[in-house]
């Protein structure tokens, strides 16, 4: 949608940013759905005057046709975040009866937010190389910045966020440091250099205040290549002085507790870490190399026993391994971890998650996803993982709550701000889904799993063609992965073309003779094809061996035709759960 007019609205206690899409209550983000952010743009321009329905609908979604219903959706959604913020819950949008919509609030048009952002708020960008991207300088990079934040957090009244593996990709890239501020909700940002050559290595490190991109305080360092934790303590030790001056925040001995005393065992646990979050099987897979490497250098190293057991669950989850041979690893590593360090809250959410998917263990599961919360409040993935637990059972409300506090601990992760919509998709809420889904992909367009969930929604939907296009783009980006190529060949049986749907079901069975294909997948093509017999068959064998997704089985729209089947009944029965309201 074209915007005009000056680039900032306020309307108490509301800021707008029209270039960087972002709507402020006092200085925090409120996240807001792409359609949705259009709608409010156009009433805000048009502030005091009349818009009929269709006038609004062909600015908010021009040369479309579009049901009514998605602008009243729109207008519910607007209504219900901008309610919260005023007093007594007024409402700033006026239906008028027959006509449309007007906005009512007092608005200006201002040059520049003055941003209410948190005072002592502050993020840490992995370090960039003067040069390519390679392993040893990713250890670096990160070892760095995860020094900084762990250490940023023992500083009295200063908010940090802990983004260090969703940032990952700002590595080999320019920075625009005033929109990574504004979208991470941060008063300022510490950014640097990492070059290496001979055995030397030179850091320059930056505070930045995040609304000007200004240059606050720079600091060098020269030294050895092979002693990271020298370089970490100096680096953080003077960026810590110089925010508590700053920021008056208690300056007191943060030494760190270092996990391992092996550097080599550190390098290797950081390497592992990079890999995982890139999120593909290749990377899951590398990095359990990786973490394997760390703990025999150092067998106490907790950590590292952490990411091997969040290697297993994603492996388990998503079917690059079989779940019997994923989720018992998964459980000994986050096991071990906890025997050595039992205030990891990753650590219990993927004890968490192998009693959930593995044990079909709902009280076990939802015990240690509290704990691992209760370990750690601001752990992203335990809110994420928590809410899918949520969603399996029906309780969507506490689902988008959940994934809502996972995106606000990390607000650049591509999966959180992917499954934001997925509590909405579960519930049947398809539009808003989809809108949450397209916000997600302006984030990064080369995600696998947002071009799949928008497959799912499409789907559903029925608007196949857009359907098919989201699941082939899922299926090139992850490299054929099974669990993309079956979403494709559910789209193809729902638009009808039932031969391009067999051909993926030939795939699946070519792939499942050199790698493990999970069968919920395969079930699911079936079941989309009408062949509830075959369907039901691979569904009985998914649940006794726990294929990926199967605790989802009580909320997944695609089974919808089996539901009254008293064979599916009893499957849900199996995974104690009762039947879909």
């Amino acid at each position: 949608m074209k915007q005009i007019g000056k680039q900032f609205f306020e309307f108490s206690p509301f800021h707008v940013d029209t270039t960087e899409r972002l709507l402020f209550r006092g200085g925090e983000c409120v996240p807001l759905p792409v359609k949705v952010f259009d709608t409010l743009l156009v009433l805000l321009q048009s502030n005091g005057r009349i818009l009929t329905k269709d006038e609004l609908m062909e600015k908010v979604w021009p040369h479309k046709v579009v049901e009514e219903n998605n602008l009243a959706q729109s207008i519910s959604a607007l209504r219900k975040v901008l309610g919260e913020g005023l007093p007594g819950g007024q409402r700033c949008i006026e239906t008028i009866r027959g006509r449309g919509y007007r906005f009512t609030a007092r608005v200006e048009e201002v040059e520049e937010i003055v941003t209410r952002l948190p005072v002592r708020s502050v993020a840490v960008l992995p370090f960039r190389p003067l040069g390519a991207v390679t392993e040893d300088f990713v250890s670096l990079s990160l070892g760095v910045a995860n020094a900084l934040i762990i250490r940023l957090s023992k500083l009295g009244q200063i908010t940090v966020r802990p983004i260090t593996n969703s940032v990952i990709r700002y590595l080999d890239q320019d920075q625009d440091l005033n929109v990574i501020g504004r979208r991470l909700n941060v008063s300022f940002l510490i950014e640097g250099t990492i070059e290496t050559f001979h055995e030397k290595i030179r850091v320059t490190a930056r505070l930045i205040r995040a609304r000007d991109g200004e240059s606050l305080w720079a600091v060098k360092f020269d030294g050895e290549c092979d002693d990271i934790f020298t370089l970490e303590d100096f680096i953080s030790d003077r960026i810590m002085d110089e925010l508590a001056r700053r920021l008056g925040g208690n300056r007191r001995e943060t030494r760190m507790k270092r996990e391992t005393q092996d550097m080599e065992a550190y390098s290797f646990y950081l390497k592992g870490r990079y890999f995982w979050s890139k999120r593909t099987e290749d990377g899951l897979k590398t990095s359990v190399e990786y973490f394997r490497r760390a703990v025999d250098k150092d067998p106490d190293y907790a950590l590292a026993y952490t990411g091997l057991a969040a290697s297993f669950v994603l492996l388990g989850f998503y079917g690059g391994l079989p779940p019997d041979e994923a989720f018992p690893e998964s459980r000994a590593a986050a096991l071990r971890a906890l025997a050595i360090d039992d205030g990891l809250a990753e650590a219990y959410g993927c004890l968490a998650y192998t009693h959930l998917n593995y044990d079909v263990d709902w009280p076990g599961a939802e015990r240690e996803f509290k704990r691992a919360i209760e370990a750690d409040p601001n752990c992203a993935m335990a809110h994420q993982w928590y809410s899918d637990y949520l969603s399996a059972v029906g309780r969507f409300g506490e689902a988008r709550k959940e994934i809502g506090l996972a995106q606000e601990h990390n607000p650049v992760s591509l999966m959180i701000n992917a499954n934001l919509g997925l509590p909405y998709y579960w519930s049947r809420r398809y539009d808003q889904a989809i809108e949450i889904f397209q916000r997600a992909l302006e984030m990064d367009e080369n995600f696998p799993s947002t071009h799949l969930y928008l497959g799912f929604a499409y789907t559903q939907k029925g608007r196949f063609e857009n359907a098919i296009s989201e699941c082939q783009n899922a299926v090139s980006l992850s490299k054929g992965s099974p669990v993309m190529l079956a979403a494709l060949g559910c789209a193809f049986a729902a638009f009808g073309q039932t031969q391009k749907a067999r051909q993926v079901l030939d795939q699946l069975q070519a792939l499942s003779t050199k790698r493990y294909v999970p069968l919920y997948d395969q079930a699911l093509v079936y079941a989309s094809l009408g062949q509830k017999g075959q369907a039901l068959r691979l569904l009985q064998q998914a649940v006794e061996k726990r294929s990926g997704r199967i605790i989802f089985l009580r909320v997944d729209p695609y089974w919808e035709s089996l539901s009254s089947d008293a064979r599916f009944t009893n499957l849900l029965q199996k995974l104690r759960l009762g039947p879909a309201d």
